[in-house]
C-alpha cells in the first residue's frame, strides 16, 4: 500500500462524495484525509489515500468516468515520510473586498519564513450594507523564534492599509 494525493475538480452534483469513495473502496483503498468543497458551481477537492501502488492508473481512469463529468482528475504519489506540519498560529482577516489581499499576506509571511498550512477564504456581503466582505481563516507554521508581536508587526501594516481586521492567535 501506498499513500497517495488525489486532486479533481468537475460540475457539482449530489453524490459526488459516495461515488468517489466507492471507486477507492472498490480498488482496495482507504480513505485517509480531505479537503473538498463547492466553488463556483464546481466540485473540486484533495484527499490522501492508501492504496495498493498498481490501483494508481484505474483509480485515475475510474475517477475521470464518474458520471456527471468531465472530471478532471490527478492521482499523485505522497513523499515518503512527510513530518506533520502542525500550525502554531491562527490568522483570521475580515474587510472590504479588494484585489491583492491574499497576495499582500502571503508574500509577508512567505517573506518572514512563515508557512501557510490552511487557508480558507470567502467573499460574502456584509449585514446591512451589502458591501463584498473578504474572510480568510489561516492556519499558520511560525518559525520557533517568532511570537505573535513579530506576527503582528509583519501584518499589522497590511491590514490597516487595506482596512482589514485582524486577529492573531497562539495554538497549542
Amino acid at each position: 500500500m501506498r499513500h497517495f494525493v488525489i486532486t479533481f475538480i468537475g460540475p457539482d452534483r449530489t453524490g459526488v462524495v459516495e461515488d468517489i469513495a466507492v471507486e477507492i473502496r472498490n480498488l482496495g483503498g482507504n480513505w485517509l484525509e480531505s479537503r473538498l468543497g463547492h466553488l463556483e458551481g464546481k466540485f473540486a477537492g484533495l484527499i490522501s489515500v492508501d492504496l495498493p501502488e498498481a490501483a494508481k492508473a484505474d483509480l485515475t481512469t475510474a475517477l475521470e468516468g464518474i458520471a456527471g463529468g468531465p472530471w478532471g482528475v490527478q492521482v499523485e504519489a505522497s513523499a515518503e515520510k512527510v513530518p506533520e506540519a502542525c500550525p502554531n498560529f491562527e490568522v483570521n482577516l475580515v474587510g472590504p473586498d479588494r484585489s491583492g489581499i491574499v497576495g499582500e499576506i502571503s508574500g509577508a509571511l512567505a517573506e518572514t519564513g512563515v508557512s501557510i498550512v490552511l487557508m480558507d477564504s470567502l467573499v460574502e456581503s456584509a449585514p446591512f450594507s451589502g458591501e463584498a466582505l473578504f474572510k480568510t481563516r489561516l492556519e499558520i507554521l511560525a518559525p520557533d523564534a517568532m511570537d505573535i508581536n513579530d506576527l503582528r508587526q509583519c501584518l499589522e501594516p497590511i491590514a490597516d492599509a487595506m482596512t482589514l481586521d485582524l486577529d492573531i492567535e497562539s495554538r497549542p
